[in-house]
């Protein structure tokens, strides 16, 4: 499977100070884990591969009862409770209560994650049934969470089929708010999805 990845920036000094190296000694002039919230969670796949990257999550939003469940089982610190999982339908979501159960405020959160549904733009749609799937909606839904947030930079993860002709719409509507919120939008990568060899399977929780 193929997906592509959507990558958008704003450039802000305050954040820049953690990557900029001393030019007296050489070593960094100011160290801060990178800090996350992942929206569309799923069970966690964006959160798992921050986590090895060493990203503080610090919550998570996902509708599905039984990904949260697997998500929690896997990646919530049980001591700690972190990364939050809020169990809600996106577009329910309480952004200053969210920020507030992640510790973070406005402008404060440097990655914000998600991969909004696929399914209407998915490849296997054919003959143009994915249009009007009313999930596609949730692609600009998506952005009026990152206008919420206002993180230094954020990640969407879409299939290739967004990219067709008769999704255009909402591709020009993703790079049309972007530029509106004064993010930079980078040209979408394409990513092999293929399982990666070796890779222990996770707890899945179902019913």
């Amino acid at each position: 499977m193929h997906t592509y990845r959507f990558l958008g920036a704003q450039v802000r000094r305050s954040h820049c100070k953690m990557l900029i190296e001393d030019s007296e000694n050489g070593k960094v002039a100011q160290k801060k884990r990178l800090t996350a919230i992942d929206l569309f969670a799923g069970a966690g796949g964006f959160s798992l591969a921050a986590q090895m990257c060493d990203v503080d999550v610090r919550a998570a939003v996902e509708h599905d009862f039984h990904a949260c469940a697997t998500y929690r089982a896997n990646l919530v610190d049980p001591r700690t409770k972190v990364p939050f999982v809020l169990e809600q339908d996106i577009n329910d979501v309480k952004w200053p209560t969210l920020l507030k159960k992640a510790n973070l405020s406005r402008g404060e959160c440097d990655l914000l994650l998600g991969g909004p549904p696929c399914q209407g733009f998915s490849t296997h749609r054919i003959k143009g049934a994915g249009i009007g799937d009313p999930r596609n909606e949730l692609l600009a839904r998506y952005f009026e969470c990152v206008k919420a947030i206002r993180p230094l930079a954020f990640l969407i993860e879409n299939v290739s089929g967004l990219l067709w002709k008769r999704h255009e719409t909402y591709l020009k509507q993703l790079y049309e708010a972007g530029k509106r919120a004064k993010y930079t939008v980078l040209p979408p990568i394409l990513i092999n999805a293929k399982p990666i060899s070796g890779f222990v399977s996770p707890v899945v929780v179902s019913s």
